[in-house]
């Protein structure tokens, strides 16, 4: 048995400097792989934290304790598709949605984080339904290729629309009384 397989005999005993080891020998991998699947950066930790505690739960039942790489590669892997598959069925709240509008500098500029909810909630409600969807659908980072099929619009239409719909949530703020800018400026 190799250093590895020492380290996971070790850790099945309870040694925490083991454990320890196996995080810091791993922990890249981990993430890594997550990564290479297209989790969020943010949501990479996520991932980690439950291919780790997998690992915890099935110690004892790693067959060949050398190949620990291996099967944490693997469930890294699994857990992030898990992931992507569960936030792929997701769609945000309107709260979450307003919560990232005003965040979003790329969206709204900074000038929208000054608006009030109300105003916001007004207008965005205003939208259509297709416009609302998609700008939910952006908020979230979701995948082109979704947006695309879950909008029913093709792949290379989203941005110009996108651009359209934020065109018409500047306007009816405008409505309101209150300026956006419409380019970042």
């Amino acid at each position: 048995m190799g250093e590895i397989g020492d380290l996971v005999v070790r850790a099945r005993g309870g040694d925490r400097a083991a454990w320890d080891a196996l995080v810091k020998r791993f922990g890249g991998l981990v993430l890594w792989t997550a990564q290479s699947k297209g989790v969020r950066p943010a949501d990479c930790d996520d991932v980690a934290q439950v291919t780790w505690l997998k690992l915890a739960q099935n110690l004892d039942r790693i067959e060949t304790p050398d190949a620990v790489g291996g099967w944490l590669h693997t469930t890294s892997e699994r857990e992030a598709l898990r992931h992507l598959a569960r936030a792929a069925r997701q769609v945000p709240t309107e709260d979450e949605v307003f919560d990232r509008i005003a965040d979003d500098t790329d969206v709204a500029e900074s000038a929208i984080r000054s608006i009030g909810d109300p105003h916001l909630r007004t207008a965005f409600r205003k939208l259509s339904e297709r416009c609302q969807l998609l700008l939910q659908l952006l908020m979230y980072d979701a995948p082109y290729e979704e947006i695309s099929a879950r909008a029913e619009m093709p792949v290379g239409s989203i941005g110009p629309t996108r651009q359209r719909c934020l065109d018409k949530l500047r306007r009816l703020l405008a409505e309101a009384g209150i300026k956006i800018a419409s380019d970042g400026s």
